[in-house]
């Protein structure tokens, strides 16, 4: 059933990006590992947060929003203005505001027959030919739950949501898969080309609270101009075991391994005795190796050979950046830095008499001097 339009101040909230309050309360024990799948994920917040909008702040970004795709391999932006302060909008405050997860390399597009692998061991019913025409009625109820809490909450439109367009599918593929979608940069075109269309026709009035927030950090809001999101119905739940009991024979219900592993790392007590042969991940990623420095990595020499510690020298810094790069010159600073170095090491003679025979071996050797 969908739900109807909102009016506030001349504008017109459309019925999309809804929020699926995810507490067991509600939906029947069959999808609670799904609702606790989903919230436990990397799109937990965006599901489920704000609880209430306010009308005037939200139309505030919408009015005064001004989009910039960026061009083909430019960064799309939003600008708008809130108390005579501009704001610039970019993917990364996005990720911020929805607390999505960073990335060093977000995943291009999922290839088709991933795709039609993955919807075919979830036990979709009918062709896989066109990815673009497949419907949420022809999987499992549990699945069908997963991929309409996806297209409720981030598809760029207000109907047809028994579909399963192709960005539900390349979310739905990240979240199984462990892989980087970038929801961000994609939410953010969407909302501006929408802002672009129609100044009183609101879409991803959630997501557009919480860039609002992110930005103005939090500005109080009006009691009288709150309103409630839009929200996944109960009736939702009904409608799902009404299409499993017409199907007469179901497949078995598949769990991915990724899924089952994520659960034991929300409530091992309870998965557990449901997964008794899979074991959880560690829910802390490992710290990158700190990159070692001169220091570290001569004092790890110095242990081994048991010679005193090599400090770099300032000087030597200050040299290499004003002496010209001529062949003549590197090969006078090489020759400096390594008598420098030498010399640190042999600390039981004079400095100057260390250097005097260290340049002296190199000028030998390079047949300025001869023996």
């Amino acid at each position: 059933m969908a739900l109807k339009d909102i009016i506030f101040d001349g504008a017109k909230f459309v019925p999309n990006n809804y929020a699926t309050f995810l507490t067991k309360s509600e939906a029947p024990s069959e999808l609670h590992f799904i609702k606790d799948f989903l919230s436990h994920s990397e799109i937990g917040f965006a599901l489920t947060q704000p609880f209430s909008i306010c009308g005037t702040q939200v139309l505030t970004f919408w009015r005064t929003g001004h989009y910039d795709y960026g061009g083909k391999h430019g960064t799309p932006s939003i600008v708008f203005t809130a108390n005579e302060v501009e704001y610039v909008v970019t993917p990364g405050a996005v990720r911020k505001a929805l607390h999505l997860p960073e990335s060093c390399q977000f995943s291009s597009a999922v290839e088709e027959p991933l795709l039609q692998q993955m919807m075919a061991n979830l036990g979709y019913e009918q062709s896989l030919a066109k990815l673009g025409q497949l419907k949420r009625p022809y999987i499992r109820k549990e699945w069908s739950f997963f991929f309409n809490c996806i297209t409720k909450t981030f598809a760029n439109k207000c109907s047809n949501f028994d579909a399963i367009p192709i960005l539900t599918q390349q979310i739905g593929y990240a979240l199984l898969n462990l892989s980087h979608f970038d929801y961000a940069k994609t939410m953010l075109c969407f909302i501006g080309d929408r802002m672009k269309e129609d100044k009183n026709v609101v879409y991803f009035a959630r997501f557009c609270q919480l860039i609002y927030n992110y930005c103005t950090s939090d500005e109080p809001k009006l009691a009288g101009e709150l309103m409630e999101p839009f929200r996944l119905a109960k009736r939702a739940f009904t409608d799902l075991f009404t299409a499993d009991n017409k199907k007469g024979v179901l497949r078995p219900l598949c769990i991915p391994l990724s899924v089952k592993q994520a659960l034991l790392n929300v409530d091992a007590a309870t998965y557990s005795l449901l997964y008794p042969d899979v074991q959880p991940t560690n829910t802390q990623q490992p710290s990158a190796p700190t990159p070692a420095t001169p220091q570290t990595q001569t004092s790890a020499h110095a242990n081994q050979s048991s010679a005193p510690t090599m400090k770099p020298s300032s000087s030597r810094a200050k040299r290499i950046k004003s002496v010209p790069q001529t062949k003549q010159n590197r090969r006078r600073m090489i020759l400096r830095d390594e008598s420098e170095d030498e010399a640190q090491v042999h600390t039981s003679e004079p400095v100057a008499k260390q250097l005097r025979k260290c340049l002296l071996r190199k000028l030998m050797k390079l047949g300025v001097l001869g023996p």
